[in-house]
């Protein structure tokens, strides 16, 4: 990757990623003043943003001086997508619960909180584990856990996309926006694969 691409992304992440932590913390506010479901832990959810933010600009730091090594890339990707995660949490509850109808787009932003945060959770500690510090396996031995972590985290993010009706509070009972009515079988399939992987 070009130095030049590699300042685009910098450019363009680190400002996302203050976006997305004042838009959480100011949607979290307008949450809480209203006492909404799954507003509680806004002033915690305020101070991991804070250090998370940190984690972006040090991965960004890191893609800097080593762009071909992916462990930057995996912490400010990790990051962005956390506090991604945070943001359509807190934007759904503001627009199902707190101020119903204000904003476009409630159901879908649950449906996504539903499923965005398994790579952060799965996928990025497992390969910042096996891809520290150089950005290589440390040998050919590892290949099978590293397609392990990438099989499993894709089956529980296609077992979090695919359900039919969100079960997770404090959306339980908001239906898919996408309108699959997926197998029971198939999400039990894809969950038993995806979460103890």
């Amino acid at each position: 990757m070009s130095a030049r691409v590699v300042r685009f992304v910098s450019w363009i992440a680190l400002p996302v990623a203050v976006g997305l932590m004042v838009g959480t913390i100011y949607l979290g506010v307008l949450n809480l003043a209203m006492d909404s479901p799954g507003s509680a832990g806004v002033p915690v959810y305020a101070l991991l943003d804070v250090l998370v933010l940190g984690f972006v600009a040090l991965g960004l730091l890191v893609a800097y001086r080593r762009p071909r090594n992916p462990v930057g890339w995996i912490i400010a990707g990790a990051g962005v997508l956390g506090l991604a995660s945070d943001f359509v949490q807190s934007y759904a509850v503001y627009a199902l619960f707190t101020e119903p109808g204000s904003l476009p787009g409630g159901e879908i932003m649950a449906w996504v909180s539903n499923w965005i945060f398994i790579p952060v959770i799965f996928a990025a500690p497992s390969m910042l584990f096996l891809l520290f510090p150089d950005g290589n396996l440390p040998s050919r031995r590892w290949r099978p856990v590293f397609w392990l972590v990438i099989h499993t985290t894709c089956a529980a993010l296609a077992s979090g996309i695919l359900l039919p009706t969100l079960d997770e509070a404090p959306f339980e009972g908001i239906p898919n926006p996408l309108g699959v009515d997926t197998p029971d079988t198939l999400n039990t399939i894809l969950s038993t694969i995806g979460w103890p992987g």
